[in-house]
């Protein structure tokens, strides 16, 4: 059972258009590129404007075989004249059912993206849209037992420790302090501009313990 759904916007009135094989794990994407700014700006302009609680989720048609999908999905994008009016940025079916990109496209849209800057906050939008978010048990057992089993080279981890006790006693104090916040390893590292491995070397050792205390 495939499904045609609708997205609504209950302040504005634009309306988007899509097709699925599963409407509501397709709505938790739709929420998720909403929260991240990674959604097309018709709806994040009303998305920042009025918030996600003006949006409506809701399946308009089941769709019995899933190779009329994108037939009925066009459909209602005539229908209700989502191109002109709506969230559609495409006056055709977007639904990627039974469509295959050439290699030249893949390629086209390769170079278009690369180099592609984010607007300023976004960054805050996607950790504030991941906070608190937890894995599931297996996952995260599969993930320890993944580094338990990780092969680290003695000579690559000695660097480490040796650039580690060359780093200024400041900047120990400051690697502490930010990690006490819940700051992410990996911006710190962009702060403080030393590299990933360092800070978690610095985290994880047992020396600079009497900085580690001070820093709270």
């Amino acid at each position: 059972m495939s499904d045609v759904y609708t997205i609504t916007n209950t302040t504005t009135g634009r309306v988007y258009v899509g097709g699925s094989l599963n409407a509501y794990r397709r709505f938790a994407e739709h929420r998720y590129r909403l929260k991240t700014s990674r959604a097309n700006q018709r709806m994040m302009k009303d998305y920042d404007a009025h918030g996600l609680q003006s949006f409506i989720f809701a399946i308009v048609e089941h769709v019995n075989s899933p190779a009329d999908l994108k037939k009925r999905e066009q459909a209602w994008i005539w229908h209700l004249r989502t191109f002109e009016n709506g969230y559609n940025v495409d006056p055709k079916s977007d639904s990627p059912r039974g469509r295959i990109q050439s290699p030249e496209a893949n390629l086209k849209r390769s170079i278009a993206l690369k180099g592609r800057k984010k607007h300023a906050g976004h960054g805050a939008k996607v950790s504030k849209a991941l906070k608190g978010r937890k894995h599931a048990p297996e996952h995260t057992a599969k993930i320890a037992a993944s580094r338990r089993n990780r092969n680290q080279d003695p000579a690559e981890i000695q660097k480490y420790r040796e650039r580690a006790r060359q780093i200024p006693e400041w900047k120990l104090f400051k690697i502490f302090e930010l990690a006490r916040t819940g700051i992410p390893q990996t911006q710190i590292a962009k702060n403080l501009r030393l590299c990933k491995a360092t800070i978690s070397q610095t985290l994880s050792g047992k020396q600079n313990k009497d900085i580690k205390e001070r820093a709270g």
